[in-house]
């Protein structure tokens, strides 16, 4: 396998900019939606689609969290 092309450092005013394990989130949902390089992409580009993918998993998990308050979904089991 080749050396992933996927290299991207958020800027500094980033939400999560220095959350290690949300930027291996964000890199692995480009593995998924097939991005093979990221060249070509401006650093204000990336970090608008970070920041877009911060915002978003971190509602997914409020409105879980809500859910299961509510008692429309159940607890998850750790």
């Amino acid at each position: 396998m080749g050396r992933s092309k996927l290299n991207f450092t958020p800027s500094a005013f980033c939400f999560s900019a220095g959350d290690k394990d949300m930027l291996k989130a964000f890199k692995r949902q480009l593995h998924i939606y097939k991005v093979q390089s990221l060249d070509g992409a401006s650093q204000e580009l990336l970090d608008c689609a970070y920041d877009l993918f911060h915002i978003t998993r971190t509602q997914e998990e409020s409105i879980k969290a809500l859910e299961v308050k509510a008692g429309i979904r159940k607890e998850r089991e750790r």
